[in-house]
């Protein structure tokens, strides 16, 4: 692995977030494996996604239980964020884990709080 978190995108608004995330999951992930959802400190927030994603995307089960973000991500992202995490169908890229999928993660950061910078 690269060891790298790199932004594939950036989405103005939280319905555009939500659907981009949707709609990457629909065209990358393989639905052999379950959708592994996520929150840092907002369980509704992530409970509402997963309802929403699972609706949305045909075939998709989620795994078990929603997991808690930790504090390697939780601390750029802050609370908050949701996101899901999925493995891909194969690209030929190099692989992730040693079986030969991928895994990719999609995260939409939803803060309670919005902070602006001031200008002085």
């Amino acid at each position: 692995l690269d060891k790298k978190v790199e932004v594939i995108s950036k989405q103005i608004g939280v319905a555009k977030c939500l659907r981009y995330m949707i709609e990457k999951v629909k065209e990358e992930a393989d639905f052999a494996y379950p959708l592994y959802f996520a929150n840092s400190d907002c369980p509704e927030k992530g409970a509402a996604f997963e309802e929403r994603a699972l609706a949305e995307i045909k075939g998709a089960r989620a795994y078990e239980h929603m997991f808690q973000l930790g504090p390697t991500v939780g601390t750029h992202a802050g609370p908050g964020c949701i996101g899901v995490v999925f493995i891909a169908r194969h690209s030929g890229k190099r692989s992730a884990i040693s079986n030969g999928e991928i895994v990719r993660p999609a995260m939409a950061c939803l803060p309670e709080k919005r902070f602006l910078p001031t200008r002085r």
